[in-house]
């Protein structure tokens, strides 16, 4: 009862972090400028936010965060940064990216093998 009560609560948390981050949109009076986006993926079980940061024309910083729960075994948090390089800003824009983080495994207390809360240091090329 207790994971499910968790996982309910993550997805609430989630969904508030959603909708405040469209609510963040902002316009400028310059033409075809962005400033903030907005990536999220959803999955059964998984739930990720990534709200790139345009600082310039051709290089964007986008903080994310994960949570990743697996039902009796698991629950994943993870933080990171992913900086990019754009080549060229045309209809197509190949980039060059960096991914820098941390992940955190809490185990289920009904996991019986593994109760050892994990810390990961990732990294990774985009």
């Amino acid at each position: 009862m207790r994971s499910k009560l968790n996982h309910g609560k993550a997805f609430f948390l989630f969904t508030v972090l959603i909708l405040f981050s469209i609510s963040t949109f902002c316009q400028t009076d310059q033409k075809n400028s962005r400033i903030v986006g907005l990536s999220a993926t959803i999955q059964s079980n998984q739930f990720g936010i990534m709200v790139p940061l345009w600082l310039s024309d051709k290089f964007v910083l986008a903080p994310a965060f994960e949570i990743k729960y697996v039902e009796k075994t698991s629950t994943d948090f993870s933080i990171g940064i992913a900086p990019r390089f754009y080549f060229k800003t045309e209809k197509v824009s190949p980039y060059f990216g960096l991914k820098f983080g941390t992940a955190i495994n809490i185990p289920s207390s009904k996991n019986e093998i593994d109760k050892e809360r994990t810390v990961d240091i990732l990294a990774g090329l985009a």
